[in-house]
C-alpha cells in the first residue's frame, strides 16, 4: 500500500525523521527499497534503502542537538528541491572537546513517487563545516 502524502510532505517527513527525531526506523519508511542516494562528497551513489540509512546513521554519529531550518522548498510533479540549514552540535573530527555549534547549508533534490523517495542527491560544501571548527580559527 502506498503512503498517502504529497511529495513535499514526504521530503520534509524524511528529513525531520532522520535529523530531528533521529528515528532511523521511521526515516526508512520514507524510502523506496531500491532508492538511490548520492552525496557530492562520495564518488559512487549508495543504492538501496539500507545503504541510505547507513549513511545517515554515520552522519548523526557526529552530531547532536540537530534542527532543520527550511530556507526554500520547491516542487514540480515528483521532484522536490529544498534548501536546508542544519543547526547542530558537531562532535566529530576537529570539534572542540565539548562539541562545536555549527550551521551547514544543504541543497537536497529528491525524486518522490508513490509517497517514497526514489532518488536523492545532496549538495553541500564541506569547507563550510571545516571553517566553523576550532582548528580553522
Amino acid at each position: 500500500m502506498k503512503p498517502n502524502r504529497t511529495a513535499v510532505e514526504t521530503f520534509k517527513g524524511q528529513v525531520e525523521a532522520a535529523v530531528e527525531a533521529r528515528d532511523l526506523e521511521l526515516f526508512s519508511t520514507f524510502l523506496a527499497e531500491d532508492c538511490v542516494f548520492r552525496d557530492v562528497t562520495e564518488h559512487e551513489p549508495r543504492v538501496g534503502r539500507e545503504k541510505f540509512v547507513e549513511f545517515v546513521k554515520g552522519l548523526l554519529a557526529d552530531m547532536t542537538d540537530t534542527k532543520n531550518e527550511y530556507l526554500n522548498v520547491f516542487s514540480d510533479g515528483e521532484f522536490v528541491a529544498g534548501e536546508v540549514a542544519l543547526h547542530a552540535l558537531y562532535r566529530g573530527v576537529g570539534a572542540a572537546p565539548g562539541g562545536t555549534r555549527v550551521v551547514m547549508h544543504y541543497c537536497i533534490v529528491d525524486q518522490i513517487r508513490d509517497g517514497l523517495v526514489q532518488r536523492e542527491t545532496v549538495y553541500w560544501n564541506p569547507d563550510e563545516l571545516n571553517q566553523q571548527l576550532p582548528a580553522a580559527t
